[in-house]
């Protein structure tokens, strides 16, 4: 709690920093794919195992987009937040 009362408010993030964290869910994605891969590979040789790769691809994929469908709402609301205020202080 600050002591003179006010709210405190969150420091603007950089696009940087979502970039980086961006970047690590897509390599953890494809670390995901290349261990599905390899497993299917070694444990299955008919067509169950291509049905398992696509089970786990459409899973990845699905977080994926749900991730990055997560931060562009947040950086859209952030910068309609900000054009609300500008309106409203006229």
């Amino acid at each position: 709690m600050l002591l003179g009362g006010g709210r405190a408010h969150r420091p603007a993030s950089t696009g940087s920093a979502y970039t980086r964290s961006g970047l690590w869910a897509v390599f953890m994605g494809l670390l995901g794919l290349l261990t599905a891969f390899i497993v299917v590979a070694i444990r299955w040789n008919d067509e169950s195992g291509v049905a398992a790769l696509g089970a786990v691809a459409s899973s990845i994929g699905a977080i994926l987009s749900a991730y990055f469908g997560l931060q562009y709402a947040a950086s859209a609301g952030e910068h309609s937040r900000g054009s609300t205020r500008r309106r409203r202080g006229r």
